[in-house]
């Protein structure tokens, strides 16, 4: 029993001394492969102080992605260089900036600690471009794309919407769109539709650096029944007397339109506002329960037939 216990205490001075022993190997291991090194950091990334009150006073900076790579020379401990990898930054001051223009500006190399000396560094100034901070309001309309055994009319909560940012990112941008798939709409309501920007042919643009718009909208939909209805065509007051009604015509005789149900309409009413070189101006009559779309209202042609005097 003896001979058990003291095997025992044998057995817990080797364990204690051999975690002794490890510890300080590693702490010896630790301390010469952490050495005193020096490191080059290339791509520092930029942090603009004061850009925000700069945009309260109507100036943003431009063309980020465009300065010059920056690169810093770093001294320190092995673990404290590996640690201040993405830490290591440059700060440009804004607050003297009042005019749209392009600047050099001083740069601050920023370390994230103590224990990392700055050696050197590949720049004296930075380039910085200022552009006007402006907004401006552009159109927004919905694209219908798909196909529906019913007819869907969708609007959206605005007309038009409003972009934000440098004056020269602003420029190419002309409207805006959301698009809806007319087989995926099945019951009438709200849905929200991320919004596209678009450029003066309505091809769809990415959002430029500076701008800032909002990113959806609410589209409601209304669902109709789709029906096939005759034209039918009426002059204005001012025009039933010179208007020949039966000897006019109009193309498509028939258009699809839209009624909600439980609504009763049998046709459809082009009224002729205003005859210019043997073309009529139309204005299809609005109807409680119908819905047109506006690219079948563009489709209707009416020669107008003047009365011949007896």
């Amino acid at each position: 029993m003896e001979n058990k216990d003291k095997q025992k205490k044998s057995g817990l001075r080797y364990m204690i001394l051999s975690v002794i022993i490890a510890v300080a190997i590693w702490s010896l291991i630790s301390y010469t492969n952490n050495p005193e090194i020096s490191k080059t950091f290339h791509n520092i990334r930029v942090s603009f102080n004061g850009e925000g009150q700069m945009k309260r006073n109507g100036y943003v900076v431009i063309d980020k992605d465009n300065i010059p790579g920056l690169s810093v020379k770093v001294s320190g401990q092995r673990s404290d260089l590996i640690q201040a990898l993405d830490n290591v930054r440059v700060s440009v001051d804004l607050s003297d900036i009042t005019a749209a223009g392009n600047y050099d500006l001083t740069g601050t190399v920023q370390l994230p600690n103590s224990k990392i000396s700055l050696e050197k560094q590949n720049f004296s100034t930075i380039p910085v471009t200022i552009d006007e901070y402006v907004s401006k309001e552009i159109p927004i309309e919905v694209r219908m794309v798909g196909t529906s055994e019913s007819m869907v009319e969708s609007v959206p909560a605005n007309e038009t919407i409003i972009v934000k940012g440098a004056k020269s990112e602003l420029t190419d941008i002309a409207s805006a769109y959301v698009t809806v798939d007319a087989g995926e709409v099945e019951i009438s309501g709200d849905i929200s539709k991320a919004i596209t920007l678009a450029d003066s042919d309505g091809r769809a643009i990415k959002k430029p650096e500076t701008v800032e718009a909002d990113e959806y909208i609410i589209v409601t939909n209304t669902l109709y029944k789709l029906v096939t209805l005759p034209v039918t065509v009426q002059a204005s007051r001012e025009l039933e007397a010179e208007l020949d009604l039966s000897a006019t015509e109009v193309t498509p005789s028939s258009i699809e339109v839209g009624i909600l149900p439980d609504t009763e309409i049998m046709e459809i009413i082009a009224v002729i506002t205003d005859i210019s070189s043997g073309e009529a101006k139309v204005e299809l009559q609005s109807m409680p329960g119908l819905y047109i779309p506006e690219s079948v209202v563009k489709t209707i042609k009416v020669k107008p037939v003047i009365k011949q005097n007896e």
